[in-house]
């Protein structure tokens, strides 16, 4: 898993607001680690930070992932890279 500071308003990093990726081995799918350890990942972080994902739309399992952690669906947009559709999620700290 990866957490690195989003690009706010002011074109500058936001320390406040931080942008989650992750990534698991097929092999471990659904046998709950991801689950665990972005749980207790996310407990660490301070008070007042906000979490973003971004999923690609057919990706059920991560999508149930993240509502599980507490994390709401709050747009979507196109990945002109991949092709794809996404879903933004959010989940705030605080």
């Amino acid at each position: 898993m990866l957490f690195f500071p989003a690009i706010g308003e002011n074109h500058l990093p936001d320390e406040n607001h931080l942008e989650l990726s992750y990534f698991l081995a097929p092999q471990y799918w659904n046998q709950g680690f991801m689950t665990e350890a972005l749980a207790k990942v996310l407990t660490q972080l301070p008070d007042r930070i906000t979490v973003s994902a971004e999923v690609f739309s057919d990706n059920r399992a991560s999508m149930a992932l993240l509502r599980k952690l507490g994390f709401e669906s709050v747009g979507q947009l196109y990945d002109p890279i991949a092709g794809r559709d996404k879903l933004l999620y959010t989940a705030k700290r605080a």
